[in-house]
Protein backbone atom coordinates (compact mmCIF):
# COMPACT_ATOMS: atom_id res chain seq x y z
CA UNK A 1 0.00 0.00 0.00
CA UNK A 2 1.74 3.69 -1.21
CA UNK A 3 0.97 6.66 0.65
CA UNK A 4 -0.32 9.80 -0.26
CA UNK A 5 1.44 12.51 -0.85
CA UNK A 6 2.57 15.04 1.55
CA UNK A 7 -0.02 17.64 1.86
CA UNK A 8 1.15 21.02 3.05
CA UNK A 9 -1.85 21.83 5.82
CA UNK A 10 -0.94 25.45 5.79
CA UNK A 11 -0.39 27.19 2.54
CA UNK A 12 1.41 30.26 2.60
CA UNK A 13 -0.66 33.24 1.80
CA UNK A 14 -0.04 36.43 -0.67
CA UNK A 15 -1.19 39.33 0.92
CA UNK A 16 -0.42 41.68 -2.16
CA UNK A 17 -3.80 40.48 -3.58
CA UNK A 18 -5.61 41.73 -0.47
CA UNK A 19 -7.35 44.77 0.41
CA UNK A 20 -7.33 46.02 3.88
CA UNK A 21 -10.89 44.86 4.73
CA UNK A 22 -10.83 42.74 7.49
CA UNK A 23 -12.91 38.63 7.38
CA UNK A 24 -15.58 39.87 9.40
CA UNK A 25 -16.38 42.62 7.13
CA UNK A 26 -16.89 40.36 3.86
CA UNK A 27 -20.61 38.91 3.45
CA UNK A 28 -20.74 35.16 4.01
CA UNK A 29 -23.63 33.33 2.02
CA UNK A 30 -25.72 30.75 2.93
CA UNK A 31 -25.57 27.68 0.15
CA UNK A 32 -29.06 28.11 -1.82
CA UNK A 33 -31.22 24.90 -1.16
CA UNK A 34 -33.82 24.03 -3.40
CA UNK A 35 -36.78 25.89 -3.17
CA UNK A 36 -39.58 24.69 -0.39
CA UNK A 37 -42.97 23.83 -1.12
CA UNK A 38 -45.60 24.86 1.18
CA UNK A 39 -48.33 22.36 2.51
CA UNK A 40 -51.77 22.02 0.99
CA UNK A 41 -54.32 21.70 3.72
CA UNK A 42 -57.53 20.74 1.25
CA UNK A 43 -55.50 17.12 0.22
CA UNK A 44 -53.89 17.00 3.89
CA UNK A 45 -57.60 17.50 5.01
CA UNK A 46 -59.10 15.14 3.07
CA UNK A 47 -56.32 12.38 3.38
CA UNK A 48 -56.89 12.90 7.35
CA UNK A 49 -60.66 12.30 7.12
CA UNK A 50 -60.14 9.37 4.57
CA UNK A 51 -57.63 7.64 7.61
CA UNK A 52 -59.86 7.75 10.51
CA UNK A 53 -63.11 7.34 8.48
CA UNK A 54 -61.99 4.26 7.16
CA UNK A 55 -59.86 3.48 10.70
CA UNK A 56 -63.20 4.01 12.85
CA UNK A 57 -66.02 2.80 10.63
CA UNK A 58 -64.68 0.05 8.09
CA UNK A 59 -67.72 -0.84 6.52
CA UNK A 60 -68.33 2.59 4.61
CA UNK A 61 -66.18 0.28 2.04
CA UNK A 62 -69.07 -2.30 1.62
CA UNK A 63 -71.20 -2.02 -1.40
CA UNK A 64 -74.73 -2.69 -1.37
CA UNK A 65 -74.82 -6.16 -1.58
CA UNK A 66 -72.59 -6.62 1.70
CA UNK A 67 -69.56 -7.58 -0.54
CA UNK A 68 -66.52 -5.57 0.14
CA UNK A 69 -65.96 -2.86 -2.73
CA UNK A 70 -62.10 -3.25 -3.99
CA UNK A 71 -62.13 -0.98 -6.52
CA UNK A 72 -63.65 2.03 -4.30
CA UNK A 73 -61.33 0.99 -1.60
CA UNK A 74 -58.12 1.22 -3.73
CA UNK A 75 -59.71 4.23 -5.18
CA UNK A 76 -60.23 6.04 -1.74
CA UNK A 77 -56.79 4.79 -0.73
CA UNK A 78 -55.17 6.46 -3.67
CA UNK A 79 -56.79 9.68 -2.72
CA UNK A 80 -55.64 9.23 0.91
CA UNK A 81 -52.12 8.91 -0.50
CA UNK A 82 -52.52 11.64 -2.68
CA UNK A 83 -53.52 13.54 -0.05
CA UNK A 84 -50.80 13.00 2.36
CA UNK A 85 -48.12 12.77 -0.43
CA UNK A 86 -49.17 16.56 -1.46
CA UNK A 87 -50.87 18.05 1.88
CA UNK A 88 -47.26 17.85 3.91
CA UNK A 89 -45.59 19.60 0.63
CA UNK A 90 -43.61 17.06 -0.73
CA UNK A 91 -43.44 16.96 -4.50
CA UNK A 92 -42.03 14.12 -6.32
CA UNK A 93 -39.42 14.34 -8.39
CA UNK A 94 -40.22 11.44 -11.08
CA UNK A 95 -43.54 13.31 -13.55
CA UNK A 96 -44.91 9.87 -13.20
CA UNK A 97 -45.25 10.01 -9.08
CA UNK A 98 -45.66 13.95 -9.46
CA UNK A 99 -49.24 13.46 -10.96
CA UNK A 100 -50.14 10.18 -9.28
CA UNK A 101 -49.19 11.87 -6.19
CA UNK A 102 -51.08 15.32 -6.88
CA UNK A 103 -53.60 17.29 -5.54
CA UNK A 104 -55.58 16.76 -8.87
CA UNK A 105 -55.17 12.91 -8.35
CA UNK A 106 -57.00 13.21 -4.60
CA UNK A 107 -59.69 15.36 -6.22
CA UNK A 108 -60.56 12.65 -9.01
CA UNK A 109 -59.93 9.56 -7.17
CA UNK A 110 -62.38 10.55 -4.27
CA UNK A 111 -64.45 11.72 -6.77
CA UNK A 112 -64.31 7.97 -8.32
CA UNK A 113 -64.43 6.30 -5.25
CA UNK A 114 -67.48 8.16 -3.46
CA UNK A 115 -69.68 7.72 -7.16
CA UNK A 116 -68.67 4.02 -6.91
CA UNK A 117 -69.62 3.90 -3.13
CA UNK A 118 -73.07 5.78 -3.51
CA UNK A 119 -74.41 4.86 -7.36
CA UNK A 120 -77.54 3.31 -7.25
CA UNK A 121 -77.83 -0.88 -7.31
CA UNK A 122 -78.25 -2.47 -10.90
CA UNK A 123 -79.13 -5.94 -10.46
Amino acid sequence: MTMPPNIPTSMPRDMSNRSSTNISDTQHTAPQLAPTHTMALVPLLIAMVICLGISIYPRILINAHGYADHAAASLLFWSMSAGFIRGVGYIPRIKLFRYLGSSLACYLTLAAALYMLCRPVII
